[in-house]
């Protein structure tokens, strides 16, 4: 059984992430999904409270934005403990599935698992849902705590976009701490004008979405919203491990360790399907993009990288990515407008 309350108080709640599906050569099909188990809590203990107030100290938040309820909802899943160590079962379309791995220490979980033909005709049967399957999670000693979510089913063949968020279709200026911060913890997402209406005439012309990011996964609801909001194209999430507890400020600037493999990884789930890439100039977009160039070369659609005005980038790194996009076609973009101009011939025939 789950031995939550023996140290801690509060609720097991389980969050479930979208999730993918693709048929396989085999006839069967092939299902990946994610979700994360923590301990929600009412009032937090004095730890967590001064893990936050060392946080706003440092970012020099003020006593007024410690009670600003965006500051105050976009923290608080930081200081959370995962529950860690539990099986999970899900159930998908009436069947039933005990999955291999387990919650890991911070409570994140990914398995990946084949099921029959039957489901996939559940698949083709739910247009309502555009080809999508609502799923149930749940801790396996546990039932009761569960989550529900939608699986996406993905061809084999086609083209999908991977996306960076972040300064690509999202105004967070990571190149500037103190706006990263501030757009982070004490604002309302606000997504990049044109991007939005971009990427939707893109899943009309059949693209599918996948949204790679270094935002941490405790940011998954807000930025979940802000698709929604938005009407941005459905699509899996891709973001970061990130325990403030152990590294507080040091780290709260988005890295690319881990975008990387979670890119190889969507390359390897649909190696028939055909990608765009599309990032921005502040991390390290293009020397990711670069290096997937060179290990998938045959899947590459075409790479587009935002140049952000505070962070231009240098000829070196503009040819090091063009060198690398051998197969597909590479451009930079300042607008919406101007990444639809150089990446519409791509939707051709799609």
């Amino acid at each position: 059984m789950i031995k939550i309350g023996q140290k801690a108080s509060g609720n097991p709640v389980i969050r479930a992430y979208p999730g993918l599906a693709t048929p396989g050569i085999d006839g069967n099909l092939r299902i990946s999904l994610g979700a994360v188990a923590f301990t929600d809590v009412d009032q937090l203990s004095l730890k967590q409270r001064m893990i936050i107030r060392m946080f706003a100290s440092v970012m020099k938040a003020t006593p007024i934005d410690l009670e600003n309820p965006f500051f105050k909802s976009r923290v608080k899943p930081f200081v959370l403990k995962g529950i860690a160590h539990q099986s999970m079962s899900v159930r998908i379309g009436g069947m039933v599935f005990d999955l291999v791995r387990k919650t890991k220490k911070n409570g994140q979980f990914q398995d990946s698992f084949d099921a029959d033909a039957r489901l996939l005709d559940q698949f083709k049967q739910s247009s309502v849902m555009g080809m999508a399957l609502p799923y149930k999670i749940y801790f396996r000693d546990c039932p009761d705590v569960s989550a529900e979510g939608e699986i996406h089913l993905i061809e084999r063949q086609g083209l999908s976009v991977i996306s960076d968020i972040d300064d690509t279709f999202k105004e967070t200026s990571v190149g500037n701490r103190k706006e990263l911060l501030a757009n982070t913890f004490l604002k309302q997402f606000q997504t990049i004008s044109g991007m939005p209406g971009l990427y939707q005439n893109w899943a009309k012309r059949g693209a599918c979405f996948h949204y790679v990011s270094s935002s941490p996964w405790q940011l998954f609801a807000p930025l979940y919203e802000m698709n929604l909001a938005n009407e941005l194209p459905q699509g899996s999430f891709h973001l970061k491990n990130f325990r403030l507890r152990d590294q507080l400020l040091k780290k709260v600037a988005p890295r690319s360790r881990g975008k990387s493999s979670s890119i190889k990884s969507l390359f390897e789930f649909f190696p028939e399907r055909k990608f765009i890439l599309v990032g921005d100039s502040v991390e390290k977009d293009v020397e990711i993009y670069s290096k997937i160039c060179n290990q998938y070369p045959e899947q590459i659609r075409g790479v587009f990288i935002r140049e952000v005005p505070l962070a231009p980038l240098n000829e070196k790194r503009v040819n090091r990515l063009r060198r690398s996009v051998a197969n597909g076609t590479m451009g930079l973009f300042r607008s919406a407008a101007e990444l639809e101009r150089t990446a519409s011939s791509l939707f051709n025939g799609t």
